[in-house]
């Protein structure tokens, strides 16, 4: 019970440090406008925001240390926590009326308290799910592992071969505070914050967009999809992601309302959107969708252009300025902007022209087709012909099947609903946008809240016209019994694993963590020398790895395989190999489909050059020692 109980912990005292951070600078920067509906929100993003650049500030001059991360935290915090103290000492009590609108209706109907039971138990279940020690693979390849290196380092360094690690990288750097605070289990539960913070956001907005009833619909909608569901216990990305982007909706859409405060919604919005600029190099995306919907609402509206520069460049400075440092840092350590990407403009180190058109090849074929036909058929095919895993042939995960009856509701009801109009608006300028990328379904979580928003406000809109309130109850309870249902059919794997889950914890504790590391990476870190370097083929799963590696960033475009590919004789890579310093060679067991060399396979069998010093139990790993000079 202990390791459940300290996650939980470690998670609250984690939400209470972002939350009292951003009611610091809300106090001090917007203090004349904290009262609106978002405000809990708006705090959170701006705690959220200032630990993300103040660790890159760290980062930047070398001075990530514990030490100073931990007097830091505390004294913002604390700080915050007065601030809140005295606030709320000032604050005459509610008034009664009052008290009840924020509470909502008067009393907690059954079909409500079915969906609230409901989605608790399912966000428990996944809560089990995400303390499991176990990370999966891209937060094992890069999520993690990044932010791990930072921190060993005391801040950036360059991690050669790795893509990755030269993106902007703004989630990853809150990993690294978690890690800093406790360990990557609570960095897991970052994404799950993220998760319970987008639930409650879609809640609250689709709440006073219609009612309290329409909010826990929209809730259940976004938490019915397997997508979702995967990424939500996972260290990614793609949750915090949309986040950002739906908070940053939010404040466009009441900038739109609210003429008065049209600025002050409109800034924080563009801080939203930087930070979410800061996520991912596809984050301007989102900047670029929200700029679009604001200029188009207002244009219909009858606003001429000059009135909009002051909110467009509200909206846009932020996201310029809060992206630029993530810019100079990949420039200054591979003199590429964006790389890899525009390698033939601006070129770049452990890339060519060669892994740039296999890479360009994958993404295309990620998906099905590029055809005029096939772009007819994606919103269809995106829905009902999702697959799960690796399966990137069918987007590489799924959606829920009942949008191809739920969406086309929303376009009805949108006529006349301007809320709905601004949902759907958004997630069509992403979602075509998205088209033209490597359409991965994880990519599409996005605009997942716009649409669950859209689907609950059209489903409230319809009861709502039914005068019969015996009828208006039954059908609201239908409704209700029927989400739940779907909803605990779509977890029930996962609620199947997590009462062994449970167990475990409860029998093991933290002694649990030790087990999630491969044999292998026990026998690198205790046997081989703190100077050891390793080249990985067939793997990247290097956060258990203490010794420094490289290896693949992506196996469909193989760097340790462009590295090697033009030595024709086992000398020939033996030279190749000591260019990079390397002392072993950790051989993965899987079929990634590279065409590595015949001579490097060759020079893995001549003992004279290389030796096997280590074979897994399980079979997947072989670790070589390559012969000193």
């Amino acid at each position: 019970m202990s390791y459940i109980l300290s996650n939980f912990i470690w998670l609250l005292l984690l939400t209470f440090l972002f939350y009292f951070t951003g009611y610091f600078f809300v106090r001090i920067l917007f203090r004349n406008y904290e009262d609106h509906p978002m405000v809990f929100f708006t705090r959170i993003a701006l705690g959220m925001g200032f630990w993300i650049y103040f660790l890159f500030l760290l980062s930047t001059v070398g001075f990530l240390y514990r030490t100073v991360v931990y007097a830091s935290t505390a004294a913002v915090s604390m700080v915050g926590f007065i601030l809140f103290i005295i606030n709320r000492l000032k604050q005459p009590k509610l008034p009664k009326q009052k008290l009840k609108h924020l509470l909502g209706e008067k009393r907690v109907t059954l079909s409500k308290g079915l969906l609230v039971t409901t989605l608790v138990f399912v966000l428990l279940v996944l809560f089990f799910h995400t303390i499991s020690p176990i990370i999966s693979w891209d937060a094992n390849a890069y999520h993690l592992t990044i932010p791990r290196l930072y921190l060993e380092n005391h801040g950036f360094r360059r991690i050669p071969f790795n893509v990755y690690s030269n993106w902007p990288l703004n989630i990853e750097l809150l990993f690294c505070l978690s890690m800093v605070m406790k360990d990557y289990i609570l960095a897991k539960l970052v994404h799950f914050l993220f998760g319970l913070l987008l639930i409650a956001a879609i809640y609250r907005f689709t709440r006073s967009a219609a009612s309290p009833a329409a909010g826990l619909i929209a809730s259940v909608l976004f938490l019915c999809n397997p997508v979702i569901l995967f990424e939500i216990k996972t260290a990614y990305i793609d949750i915090a992601y949309a986040f950002f982007f739906f908070i940053a909706f939010v404040f466009v859409h009441r900038a739109l309302e609210d003429e008065k405060k049209t600025n002050f919604f409109i800034f924080l919005a563009g801080i939203c959107c930087g930070i979410l600029a800061g996520i991912k190099l596809t984050g301007i995306f989102g900047v670029f969708c929200l700029t679009i919907l604001f200029v188009y609402v207002r244009f219909r509206k009858g606003t001429r252009m000059r009135s909009l520069l002051k909110p467009l460049l509200l909206l846009v400075s932020p996201s310029i300025i809060l992206l630029v440092p993530w810019i100079i840092k990949s420039i200054l350590l591979t003199g590429n902007p964006v790389y890899p990407f525009l390698h033939s403009l601006f070129g770049g180190p452990e890339w060519n022209s060669a892994l740039h058109a296999m890479f360009s090849d994958w993404q295309r074929n990620i998906g099905m087709g590029r055809s005029l036909l096939d772009y007819l058929l994606l919103p269809f095919r995106v829905i009902l012909l999702g697959g799960g895993g690796s399966d990137y042939t069918h987007f590489g995960g799924q959606i829920n099947q009942f949008w191809i009856i739920l969406i086309p509701l929303s376009v009805i009801i949108a006529w006349r609903n301007g809320m709905v109009r601004r949902c759907l608006g958004i997630s069509l300028i992403y979602f075509v946008i998205w088209s033209l990328t490597s359409q991965q379904m994880r990519f599409l979580i996005s605009i997942v809240p716009f649409l669950s928003t859209a689907a609950a406000v059209s489903i409230f809109d319809l009861l709502s016209r039914v005068k019969n309130s015996r009828m208006k109850s039954i059908l609201w309870m239908f409704a209700s019994v029927s989400l739940s249902l779907i909803l605990l059919l779509v977890n029930i794997t996962y609620i199947k694993q997590g009462g062994s889950m449970l167990n475990r914890y409860l029998r093991i504790g933290s002694d649990i963590k030790a087990a999630a590391i491969h044999p292998v990476y026990h026998f690198i870190n205790n046997h081989l020398p703190a100077h050891a370097r390793i080249m990985m083929l067939n793997t990247n799963q290097g956060f258990f790895c203490n010794r420094e590696y490289i290896a693949d960033s992506f196996f469909e475009a193989s760097q340790m395989n462009a590295f090697l590919k033009d030595q024709n004789t086992r000398q020939g890579i033996y030279k190749r190999l000591k260019e990079l310093q390397i002392s072993h060679i950790l051989l993965g067991n899987w079929n990634m489909e590279i065409q590595y060399p015949p001579t490097l396979f060759e020079f893995l069998s001549d003992s004279s050059l290389s030796r096997i010093i280590y074979r897994s139990p399980d079979g997947y790993f072989l670790l070589y020692k390559v012969k000193n000079n």
